[in-house]
């Protein structure tokens, strides 16, 4: 079992509030998203340098389309959420936890991270990875978490292999992307 798999981080905590879940920790917080958080995520989801990085082609996005998907935000299944700079209270990333089987006990999760942030500390990706997975396996009592990346997605796939992810295959051209068929890698974290 990798070392940061459900381990709390000392002064991390786990606190509902309003429906949506707030994790801290020492360098990040993993809290709800807020309005005043839709311009960031607008320029996140507007950002060629990550879209490239993403299975899904979704930009762009307008203000309006972003609202919309605010506004039913409640609705969709899953847990989407802000990583905040604790330090700076500013937004540098999104994390999503979506496709949650609770009688299976798996999810699937993914994390954006704002690579062009001045908020961004040595760090905060190991401590989300840390916050991420002790959340899925201690609160939501998960036993297996999922993510998919892009196979030239090399940084990402690097942070999974850190955390303790396993490569688990290939779905063979399975993303049409930037004019080619794109293969997509499956990675896996047990809970033991």
């Amino acid at each position: 079992v990798h070392p940061s798999v459900g381990r709390f981080l000392p002064g991390a905590f786990f606190r509902k509030g309003r429906g949506t879940v707030i994790i801290t920790g020492t360098l990040v917080c993993i809290r709800a998203i807020e309005y005043a958080d839709l311009p960031f995520l607008r320029r996140l989801m507007n950002d060629a340098s990550i879209e490239a990085q993403t299975i899904d082609t979704h930009f762009p996005v307008s203000e309006k389309a972003q609202r919309a998907w605010y506004e039913q935000l409640d609705e969709q299944k899953g847990l989407r959420c802000i990583i905040e700079n604790r330090e700076h209270q500013c937004p540098v990333g999104y994390l999503s936890i979506t496709d949650i089987a609770h009688r299976n006990q798996n999810a699937v999760v993914a994390i954006q991270m704002d690579t062009a942030s001045h908020c961004r500390t040595a760090g905060d990706m190991d401590e989300v990875f840390s916050l991420m997975t002790a959340f899925c396996f201690n609160e939501l009592n998960l036993q297996r978490l999922q993510a998919e990346v892009l196979a030239d997605n090399l940084l990402s796939i690097k942070n999974l292999l850190k955390h303790g992810f396993e490569r688990e295959g290939i779905l063979r051209r399975k993303c049409y992307k930037h004019g080619k068929w794109n293969d997509i890698e499956i990675y896996s974290l047990l809970r033991n």
